[in-house]
């Protein structure tokens, strides 16, 4: 069988045109080589064989391809960079939140700058072993209580700033950690109806994955997650990958392809005992309290700080 005439220009225009699209992706990375979130992309290619429908009449002797086609874009990203970036993202979150709890604290138990509570015990002390010695003297029973009225007052004002740092910290985490947890698991799963559209037209759809990504990466700073892809088969032997968040090591989803729960705190009881409960509200309005499965993220830090006992 003679092969046609113009083969070798078709294998060679094969080439010209890969080529082309190799140029077009690269002008691609290096225009957004600044922008943020952006993951670089490659040309995805392969041989373009010599195909007949039937091998039994197919022709004999030498078999050589047609040159080369590009099959479709895709980025250079790895699961298992991503998954530790996020697991130290949420140890990061979880750390700096207690450091910054524990900073305010510092200023009010600041005994290295100026004289207060350890100097005010020494003070006390000190008089009572004066009193000691002349213990009927009225000026010195005055001075004695004078110095223990001071050093209950210090108290009191100590538990005061404590409450203020522990209701300051409650608020951060009802109206800062929290909200923002919902808001982005709401915006992820607004991405994944529009990644999932596109799709199932054949578009990657590579900038809402970056998008995407960058979401859920600043969702591990507040959360400590595990990102699962599940495919969807959508017919005629097709299938596409969904995307699922659950709270890390457990089937408590955060994320559930186009759908996303919702992270709620409850309020300190009637006897004013201040434990603080993460709970966790699906699309079915199904409340689950998952305080004892997060172990990282700033929400962490805030129930570390305010639930813990200072072991």
């Amino acid at each position: 069988m003679l092969r046609s005439t113009f083969l070798g220009y078709k294998t060679a225009t094969s080439a010209l045109k890969v080529n082309q699209n190799h140029m077009d992706v690269t002008g691609q990375n290096i225009s957004n080589i600044n922008t943020k979130g952006y993951t670089r992309q490659r040309l995805d290619i392969s041989s373009l064989s010599f195909n007949t429908s039937n091998m039994k009449f197919g022709s004999t002797g030498v078999v050589i391809g047609q040159g080369v086609e590009a099959n479709g874009v895709s980025q250079f990203r790895d699961a298992f960079l991503d998954l530790r970036y996020r697991i130290e993202a949420a140890k990061s979150g979880s750390e700096y939140v207690q450091l910054e709890a524990l900073s305010d604290l510092e200023s009010v138990f600041d005994e290295i700058s100026m004289d207060k509570l350890d100097a005010q015990f020494s003070d006390l002390a000190a008089q009572l072993h004066s009193l000691t010695s002349s213990p009927s003297d009225p000026v010195m029973e005055g001075v004695v209580r004078t110095s223990a009225e001071i050093l209950t007052q210090m108290l009191n004002d100590y538990s005061r700033d404590i409450e203020t740092i522990y209701k300051q910290q409650l608020s951060y985490l009802e109206n800062g950690a929290v909200q923002k947890i919902n808001e982005l698991t709401k915006n992820i799963a607004k991405l994944n109806q529009q990644i999932k559209e596109s799709n199932i037209s054949d578009n990657p759809a590579l900038e809402l994955n970056d998008e995407r990504n960058m979401l859920i990466d600043e969702l591990s700073c507040y959360i400590d997650i595990e990102v699962d892809i599940e495919p969807l088969n959508i017919g005629g032997g097709k299938t596409i990958d969904e995307l699922v968040i659950r709270l890390n090591g457990t089937i408590n989803e955060l994320v559930n392809r186009n759908d996303s729960s919702k992270i709620t705190i409850t309020k300190p009881d009637d006897e004013g005992y201040y434990i603080t409960e993460i709970l966790l509200t699906n699309k079915d309005d199904e409340e689950t309290k998952v305080t004892d499965f997060i172990k990282g993220g700033q929400i962490d830090g805030y129930l570390k700080f305010l639930n813990g006992k200072g072991e």
